[in-house]
């Protein structure tokens, strides 16, 4: 058993390496995962793809009618996303730094 790393947002659960999903492996979306501490457990194919990403994520927020949405887009796929309402939060500045909490666990300076 192996674990491959996998792509989040529209894509969800897709192994990097374009391997087909199966029931022997485990699966883990890789911005969340600690690759470094993992490594030895990790489908070498998967490995070779995220080490070889030198591609900066970008980050963004965009205002929406009752919110905002936010994501990350690494060399033009958006590997995480996600979406605040204000309504959920006391006011629409805490929805905010949720929106900023968010990106920061992504990678965000």
């Amino acid at each position: 058993m192996m674990i491959h790393l996998t792509l989040t947002g529209p894509m969800a659960g897709a192994p990097i390496c374009g391997d087909h999903r199966n029931d022997a492996d485990r699966y883990a979306h890789a911005v969340y995962t600690d690759v470094d501490g993992l490594r030895d457990k990790i489908c070498p194919a998967c490995l070779a793809v995220w080490d070889d990403c030198d591609v900066q994520p970008e980050y963004h927020v965009e205002e929406t009618m009752f919110g905002y949405h936010a994501w990350v887009d690494c060399d033009g796929i958006t590997v995480a996303t996600e979406h605040f309402v204000i309504s959920d939060y006391a006011n629409a500045a805490d929805c905010y730094d949720a929106v900023d909490a968010w990106l920061k666990k992504q990678g965000s300076e």
